[in-house]
């Protein structure tokens, strides 16, 4: 294995060859770009197969697609794989001016795609064709602060009513608790897109070709839910991560937030200083006329290969590995895509002293069922066009259903601009 140094990204194509000459002699190379987190993984496929060296350079997240360009476009020092840190990378690698990933449809075997978590694929799934095998599931569950709830009385909604009436008695109460944040761009799409709200949904059968509309009955319903909520103050005016809202939940005021699989670890608990025995999950919310859930993701990374490159075989064997073997993937820091190894990494979660309950995983697991498979990779970036049109109003003063028409058409005009087609 040979670990390349970033820097030296656009001039090693000339070089390798000698470079690497001696180690190469024995072992078939494969260029991998990574991110960070991802290196122990191709390490150990490396560590695992002493017939392939795997030369490994750490690409930045937002860099990715242009560096690939780049490398596309000079025909020089283009990776065999790559891992994709966004889900809107698997749609900006597959244009006409950057078609790099291959098509697995026919690589990988139906069995393999069969032991994937419900939809987790369905970012790699484009145009009628699988481009890339998914990492980790990140869909939204509602996470909440159990021996909170017990002392205040209350019990866990199970739908949105609930939720919203939740928060309207405990602003009630003038103590100030609250429900998670009403303005952050991932929650507030989640939940449109939860509750059915065409914020960017693939057509069947119609190749690069969306349904943007946010004058109907479900988005209006969820922007009114969130507007109500913003303004008793049950829902904040704060991102999940501006000072605002921490300075608050690390006061004990927070009583529960929806949010990715990965909420917990990474946001709640060393951010808010949510105590140990305090934090669990449940499952995402429903609407009270509607029989189940729907859960919106927030994250997750896929693998990928190059659709030129000379060891197919290799490569797709690489990702396949890198998403379904066990012994890795355990320890792996979000829940993994593929359900065998998932539910051996959920049994460390389950048995995490720091939660509340020893169901954790059993929930997170029960909702990827309700994963939504409108939840796919985009040519371009939803939260940027929030970002544009709602935050600014929405943080302070303004309302979501007023916001909606605008930011339709940031979202019809950027869809536009990245070449589909809007119904």
């Amino acid at each position: 294995m040979t670990r390349l140094p970033e820097t030296i990204f656009g001039c090693f194509g000339a070089l390798s060859m000698s470079l690497f000459a001696s180690a190469s002699q024995a072992q078939t190379q494969i260029t991998v770009w990574s991110d960070t987190a991802r290196i122990s993984t191709f390490e150990a496929y490396d560590a695992a197969h002493p017939d392939i060296d795997l030369e490994l350079l750490t690409v930045d997240k937002d860099e990715l697609v242009t560096k690939l360009q780049l490398a596309m476009r000079a025909k020089a020092d283009v990776p065999d794989v790559i891992f994709m840190s966004s889900s809107n990378h698997p749609a900006q690698l597959s244009t006409r001016r950057t078609d790099y990933l291959a098509d697995i449809s026919d690589v990988v075997s139906q069995d393999i795609f069969d032991g994937f978590l419900p939809n987790a694929n369905s970012v790699c799934s484009l145009n009628g064709g699988i481009l890339c095998l998914r990492n980790d599931v990140a869909h939204l569950v509602m996470w909440y602060d159990k021996p909170l709830m017990d002392e205040l009385g209350v019990e866990m909604p199970e739908t949105w009513e609930e939720f919203e009436q939740l928060g309207a008695d405990l602003t009630a109460r003038g103590e100030g608790y609250f429900l998670g944040s009403g303005v952050q761009p991932d929650i507030v799409i989640g939940m449109l897109g939860a509750s059915g709200c065409e914020i960017g949904f693939p057509v069947d059968g119609a190749e690069n070709t969306l349904r943007i509309d946010l004058s109907t009955e479900p988005c209006l319903r969820m922007a009114g839910l969130i507007d109500r909520m913003l303004e008793n103050g049950s829902l904040l005016r704060f991102g999940t991560s501006e000072p605002g809202l921490i300075t608050q939940a690390s006061a004990g005021k927070i009583v529960m937030s929806i949010g990715p699989t990965w909420f917990g670890e990474y946001v709640m608990k060393p951010n808010y200083k949510i105590p140990e025995g305090h934090l669990t999950a449940a499952m995402p919310l429903r609407w009270a006329d509607e029989d189940k859930p729907v859960a919106w993701s927030w994250g997750g990374g896929n693998f990928g290969y190059w659709k030129e490159t000379k060891y197919p075989e290799i490569a797709s064997d690489i990702i396949t590995w890198a998403t379904t073997q066990e012994d890795h993937l355990i320890n792996a820091v979000t829940m993994p895509a593929y359900e065998q190894p998932s539910i051996a990494w959920g049994e460390r979660v389950n048995n995490d002293p720091y939660y509340a309950t020893n169901d954790v995983y059993d929930t997170m697991l029960a909702a990827a069922a309700y994963s939504s498979p409108h939840f796919a990779s985009l040519g371009y970036d939803m939260r940027s066009a929030f970002g544009k049109t709602i935050s600014a109003s929405l943080s302070t003063d303004g309302k979501l259903v007023d916001l909606l028409s605008v930011y339709e058409k940031e979202l019809t005009n950027a869809a536009r601009l990245a070449g589909y087609k809007v119904e």
